[in-house]
């Protein structure tokens, strides 16, 4: 598993992106 510290930040940075695109349009 050489990808385990590559992985992690990938799937924050998804979850981000989809946090912010629901939340831009309320606010």
């Amino acid at each position: 598993m050489a990808d385990i510290n590559v992985t992690p930040l990938v799937d924050v940075m998804l979850v981000l992106l989809i946090i912010f695109m629901v939340t831009a349009p309320l606010l």
